[in-house]
């Protein structure tokens, strides 16, 4: 039913260990492993999990998963109660809150990553040293239920060439006409609550206003302007005046679960990870 449209762009998810296992040892080891997903990703890893604790039986893995909602707060919490998982998925925008709370160890050496892309392995590492190790690449995407789309006799936008940020804008005003205003095109992503605005100002920097600098900043510091922000701000605002996308008391209700517009079928589209295409695969009709 879904669709999806890439975005060139690569978000790293990582693993952390705060524990090093050496092989062929019977020591009993208990480990806590934590990390956020949908029901079909805990499925796997729990799978998994129980795969490598049959492979090395002197160790037991504790799981600790949750929804995307809540998840960064809860971790932090455990760090500074001296609680944290052992291991825990986290990504490369939260390493330097993670390494202020001495909240991850540096594994540099300690696994084996020769085959694995050096870009990734770099990515995994601050200041030279390594913290993580790859868990997965993520990219940003723009998910379209087409069976909606059908419903109200539009187009679906595509998705094996690039299209405008003109062209988007007309496909969602064209959802909210031919619905008689009952459907958006998407929800507001500059009021989500997990930031996913901050995302769409990256690929609105480098797509809609063509700035080459690093953006929105560098390993140093904040590289947006005031300019570049009212801009953006300014073309979602006007979004939301001609129904494009969903009132903002709306689109605050929407989450990566059971209040997630697409889901309720009152929006369309939606930006957000291609590791979320899958849940909703399996939630919608």
């Amino acid at each position: 039913m879904f669709r999806k449209y890439s975005i060139i762009f690569l978000m790293m998810i990582f693993i952390f260990t705060v524990s090093s296992i050496v092989a062929g040892s019977e020591e009993k080891i208990v480990l806590r492993v934590s990390w956020w997903g949908s029901e079909s990703r805990h499925r796997n890893t729990i799978e998994a999990i129980k795969l490598y604790e049959e492979l090395n039986q002197n160790v037991k893995i504790i799981p600790e998963y949750s929804g995307f909602e809540g998840y960064r707060n809860k971790l932090f919490a455990q760090i500074m109660a001296g609680n944290a998982p052992d291991i825990f998925t986290t990504v490369m925008e939260w390493y330097p809150d993670l390494l202020a709370a001495d909240g991850m160890v540096d594994i540099t050496g300690m696994v084996d990553v020769s085959g694995h892309n050096p870009k990734y392995v770099e990515a995994c590492s601050y200041d030279g040293k390594m913290y993580g190790v790859n868990l997965s690449v993520n990219s940003m995407v723009m998910i379209q239920n087409l069976t909606l789309l059908k419903e109200l006799g539009i187009e679906p936008l595509p998705v094996d060439e690039p299209y405008s940020w003109d062209e988007l804008t007309a496909k969602f005003n064209e959802v909210y006409e031919k619905s008689g205003g009952k459907v958006y095109g998407a929800a507001d992503p500059t009021v989500n609550r997990e930031g996913m605005g901050f995302d769409e100002l990256k690929y609105y920097g480098y797509t809609k206003l063509a700035v080459e600098k690093p953006f929105p900043f560098d390993n140093e510091k904040f590289t947006v302007t005031k300019d570049e922000i009212q801009d953006f701000l300014e073309f979602f605002d006007n979004l939301r005046k001609t129904g494009a996308l969903a009132p903002v008391e709306l689109s605050l209700m929407n989450d990566f679960s059971a209040n997630n517009l697409l889901i309720q079928r009152l929006v369309v589209y939606e930006w957000n990870w291609a590791g979320t295409f899958g849940r909703y695969q399996d939630q919608t009709r």
